[in-house]
């Protein structure tokens, strides 16, 4: 077998192991954050499927912030769960401040994403032992969830509104995983 005809069957495993979770576009649109700042006008984030870090080109406060729906996907199987990792401010050591779920539910033929707020305590390792994140300045329960939509079964919705406790919170950086 040469070299061509052997990288092809190689390319053709890989592609029928492919997950939706990797089967969709690294481009597509996830969630839009709106808010109010404080000048007034208005605060759009758009947070696509890109992995990793990225950083707001406008880093802006608003007391109450609105997880609008991103794209609707046309493909056979559903794409697979995201996570959003919402950090707040500018700073060098930005906070995790919220922690979004991304889950598509069929609707019409197409799947279109739902959204979840955890507020699990994060963790990670240090000196061989689970410790938790400080979200917030060390302060649990952050996070309000405002508006009157319902979730679905899976405990999902459509779209969410929130607020921080301690006043207007500006999203500086967002992580997608």
């Amino acid at each position: 077998m040469n070299r061509r005809s052997w990288l092809g069957l190689a390319a053709a495993s890989i592609a029928g192991l492919l997950t939706p979770a990797t089967a969709f576009s690294a481009e597509r649109l996830l969630l839009v954050l709106g808010g109010t700042g404080a000048s007034g006008k208005s605060v759009r984030i758009e947070v696509r499927a890109k992995p990793g870090i990225q950083v707001a080109k406008v880093v802006e406060a608003s007391a109450r912030w609105h997880v609008l729906p991103g794209e609707t996907v046309d493909t056979k199987d559903p794409p697979g769960l995201r996570v959003v990792d919402l950090y707040s401010g500018t700073s060098r050591s930005p906070e995790l401040v919220a922690r979004i779920l991304v889950r598509y539910f069929g609707s019409a033929g197409k799947w279109v994403p739902h959204y979840q707020m955890t507020e699990e305590p994060a963790v990670v390792r240090r000196e061989g032992r689970w410790a938790p994140v400080m979200i917030g300045q060390g302060m649990p329960g952050l996070i309000v969830q405002h508006g009157g939509t319902l979730p679905n079964a899976n405990g999902f919705f459509p779209r969410i509104e929130f607020s921080i406790t301690t006043g207007p919170l500006a999203v500086g950086a967002w992580l997608v995983r």
